[in-house]
């Protein structure tokens, strides 16, 4: 069935009221309480402390009729050059299916059209598990700062993300660059293979839980049998298989995402582990070079904040 995203207007409310007490659970993370009966009409019109009167813009992704997902934006806020999103909301019925990306695409058009080139949020901790997934998974950089916050009783961190933004409203990728395609079949990666030859387990074992600080994974038995570790961290997968005919891969390697690559750089130097830089070649990123124990070429790479171009 069709989404069709557009802004939600004081004759929808009833239909944003449902939407909002369907997803009661995001409300008691951030404010410890259940929806209340008048937070739709709340979402509409309220704008923060410094906003302009009407520096609201709600946008919906509606479905066959049915409001399925929302997002609020704040123009101009907190500088002039930023749009803030204070809600994104999908139901629960709905979640997983593309329209946090489509009202994050409205919010960026909303954006731009404003003369606006940046997006940026605010999560708080209490609902952080599935929020900076979801908006690391999107492309979104968190700015590193902790901002006390209270809503009544609750207390906790906002943490705040922010995006670019293009001049023709397309906000970049996952990847950084290019606009998301969706096929159909949900493609993600599961893991990447690395060849590794027989009996270095162990020093691999010291180079990748040691000094990278992933887990082992345990293997099923008749892939044990065979050698080799599978290891993880975070949302990254690498299952190190035993080759017989083993020569290490010095071009084919995984680009694997960090959050401070420069901290990263300087543990692995601190570990021996000697580093490559290549800082010039990829705009809009950083990214440095270095091999696991048998030589295998790993690629460790962080966005620069900038939109990139070419």
């Amino acid at each position: 069935m069709t989404t069709m995203v557009r802004e939600v207007l004081e004759p929808d409310v009833d239909a944003l009221q449902e939407l909002l007490e369907a997803c009661t659970d995001h409300t008691q993370q951030v404010t410890g309480y259940p929806t209340g009966p008048s937070d739709a009409l709340s979402t509409l019109l309220q704008v923060p402390e410094g906003a302009a009167a009407d520096a609201k813009r709600v946008l919906g992704a509606w479905c066959g009729g049915r409001l399925l997902g929302v997002v609020d934006i704040v123009l101009a806020h907190p500088d002039a050059r930023t749009a803030t999103i204070g809600l994104l909301l999908v139901h629960p019925e709905a979640r997983r299916a593309g329209l946090g990306g489509a009202l994050q695409s409205g919010a960026a058009r909303v954006a731009s059209t404003a003369g606006l080139d940046r997006l940026r949020v605010g999560v708080v901790d209490t609902a952080a598990p599935g929020a900076a997934g979801f908006l690391e998974r999107s492309g979104w950089m968190p700015e590193g700062d902790a901002v006390p916050y209270r809503y009544d009783r609750l207390t906790s961190i906002a943490r705040h993300w922010s995006v670019p933004v293009r001049e023709d409203g397309v906000m970049t990728s996952e990847q950084g660059y290019g606009d998301d395609h969706e096929s159909g079949w949900s493609f993600g990666l599961h893991h990447v293979l690395l060849a590794i030859p027989a009996g270095s387990e162990d020093a691999l074992r010291a180079f990748y839980l040691g000094v990278l600080g992933m887990a082992e994974v345990a293997k099923p038995p008749a892939l044990a049998a065979r050698g080799g570790l599978w290891v993880r961290a975070d949302r990254l997968e690498l299952h190190l298989g035993v080759e017989a005919d083993f020569r290490p891969a010095k071009k084919a390697h995984p680009g694997i995402r960090v959050r401070d690559l420069d901290a990263l750089v300087r543990h692995l130097e601190a570990n021996g582990v000697a580093v490559e830089r290549d800082e010039s070649l990829f705009p809009g990123h950083r990214r440095c070079y270095a091999a696991d124990p048998v030589g295998n070429r790993l690629e460790f790479i962080e966005r620069d904040g900038t939109v990139p171009s070419w």
